[in-house]
């Protein structure tokens, strides 16, 4: 429908927009019951972030796409309005997932392809915040104390590699983290059962390249610390 829902830990809308003019809390009374988004179980029971009827925006790479995709609202709304026709916003998703493929696709990297890498790569202290001696300390004092720390990301382990190497200004970041899982697919990190999905490969950091004979399991093999894993592609 156009809109742009933030939802609190109930399904209880706390703002809305409709492309990107905010919507009062008398309109968002009127359009949704209770002010309550009624997609919000489904999204709790199946830990997924789209569906035939939302996608979910929920990261730093989604927020451009948020904006874009409100705009787009605002002119499908202009555009419509002329020729006096109802909108239909559900073709507009499609188009903003290919430019979402087209600027975060894996080989970007290694290619120095599209928009987005080449300015990461070229220019990293706009996209990058150093890390503060605190928090390497902070990080250090933990796993001193026995626990266990390890990084999840969707990210592939070059672009994990880039950003965390220029973040806390040592090529040897691992040394914080007692594992790393990268190409995580989340959310179906957090979802997939199967014996294949849920395989992880050791992945040798000089080459990068998976073991793809000897999946590992993270629960029963400790030799892990300060490795990186992937999950299955």
């Amino acid at each position: 429908n156009g809109d742009f829902v933030k939802v609190d830990h109930q399904g209880v809308i706390v703002r809305a927009s409709h492309g990107t003019r905010m919507l009062t809390h008398e309109e968002i009374s009127t359009k949704y019951k209770e002010c309550v988004w009624s997609h919000w179980q489904f999204l709790r029971d199946v830990v997924n972030n789209h569906s035939n009827d939302f996608v979910l925006l929920e990261n730093h790479f989604d927020a451009v796409g948020a904006i874009v995709t409100a705009k787009l609202v605002d002119l499908l709304d202009s555009k419509c309005a002329l020729h006096n026709e109802t909108p239909s916003y559900a073709s507009l998703m499609p188009d903003v997932f290919s430019a979402y493929l087209a600027l975060y696709h894996q080989e970007n990297m290694k290619q120095n392809l599209g928009a987005w890498m080449p300015s990461v790569l070229n220019h990293p202290e706009s996209f990058i915040y150093r890390c503060s001696k605190e928090v390497k300390q902070w990080l250090e004092k933990i796993r001193s104390s026995g626990k266990l720390i390890f990084l999840l990301s969707s990210s592939p382990y070059d672009y994990c590699n880039f950003v965390a190497t220029t973040s806390f200004d040592d090529s040897d970041w691992l040394k914080y983290f007692d594992f790393a899982i990268l190409n995580a697919k989340k959310p179906g990190f957090f979802k997939k059962s199967g014996e294949d999905e849920n395989r992880f490969y050791a992945v040798d950091i000089a080459s990068e390249k998976e073991n793809l004979v000897n999946p590992v399991t993270l629960n029963t093999d400790m030799s892990l610390q300060s490795r990186k894993c992937e999950r299955t592609k």
